[in-house]
């Protein structure tokens, strides 16, 4: 059985900011490494270039959108589409979380 990890991908397409070249570099590496996991990458608007193409076990959920820092999404929408989709694991690298621990089912 596969760990569903979801990554908070809002910073992806903030390609000024380290957070975002960090993102996009480690997700990047974790969609080539295999192993039993598969990723959901929730992020605002378009699909995010620069994906591994091919077999890869990740599904892009792009939300109506949040600023760069829109604490409301981060503590709303965020635990709620993560708990939706019944992912076990949060990967948050902008250095923030929701406050609610109980949104893994």
């Amino acid at each position: 059985m596969r760990v569903h990890v979801a990554v908070d991908a809002r910073l992806w397409h903030a390609y000024w900011t380290g957070t975002a070249f960090y993102l996009r570099g480690i997700t990047r590496a974790l969609l080539r490494g295999g192993g039993d996991l598969r990723y959901t990458l929730l992020l605002p608007g378009e699909d995010p270039p620069g994906l591994p193409q091919g077999d890869v076990p990740c599904h892009v959920v792009a939300l109506d959108g949040p600023h760069v820092m829109d604490t409301v999404w981060e503590q709303v929408t965020l635990p709620t589409e993560v708990g939706a989709r019944g992912a076990e694991v949060l990967f948050a690298p902008g250095g923030t979380v929701p406050l609610a621990r109980d949104f893994f089912a």
